[in-house]
């Protein structure tokens, strides 16, 4: 069977974001952080969110619930598109927040006070939606192998661009799916912008056994 070359960034890129994300975590249940640090929409103080918000969680269901598909996600970007993996974190990333912070502030609608975005979510939508279109856009077996992995993984995340009211769900769990729509949107006009750029270095490939 052929092996294909795990690559350095890959494995160290991961595990240093998640894990200062968890970092950052621990450091708001020691009341280091007491105000919202996340995108209040169309607010200048929410502005500082942009960079802010994904490093921040409301709770261990949160922090874990993202903490896999980000470090999974983040490990097939830099696996896969090697040469371009660090422009679309720190795109995706900038671009998804601005957006958020661009949306009007919808929880005014139900209620008198400002939401606050927090949450790696929507840097896990850029992701995914990057990773899943740009195997549709490139139409490379690697891409294509790629794409048919985030859907049988992450297929379900399609659901969080949508209000969950939409979808008929009323609960005590805000969700914030303007981040999930904007990291999607985001996502794909990276993949498209992108597609005839190469993915990373070309490297032979070893003969293993197993």
């Amino acid at each position: 069977m052929y092996k294909v070359p795990i690559h350095k960034k890959a494995i160290i890129v991961p595990i240093v974001f998640v894990g200062f994300i968890w970092l950052v975590f621990l450091l708001q249940n020691l009341l280091v952080f007491k105000e919202c640090y996340g995108i209040i929409p169309l607010n200048q103080k929410g502005l500082r969110g942009i960079l802010l918000a994904p490093l921040f969680h409301g709770n261990l269901t949160h922090i874990l619930s993202n903490s896999i598909p980000l470090f999974v996600l983040t490990f097939f970007t830099f696996q896969f598109y090697e040469k371009l993996a660090s422009f679309i974190l720190l795109n995706g990333w900038i671009i998804s927040g601005f957006v958020v912070w661009l949306l009007p502030n919808f929880s005014l609608l139900n209620s008198y006070v400002l939401s606050c975005h927090i949450g790696a979510s929507g840097i896990i939508y850029v992701l995914a939606s990057f990773l899943f279109f740009s195997g549709i856009f490139r139409r490379e077996i690697a891409s294509i192998a790629v794409s048919f992995i985030v859907v049988f993984l992450y297929g379900s995340l399609v659901w969080g661009i949508f209000p969950r009211e939409l979808l008929g769900i009323y609960d005590n769990h805000p969700v914030s799916w303007e981040s999930h729509l904007s990291g999607a949107v985001t996502g794909f006009i990276l993949a498209y912008m992108l597609r005839k750029k190469s993915r990373g270095k070309k490297r032979g490939t070893s003969m293993g056994y197993g």
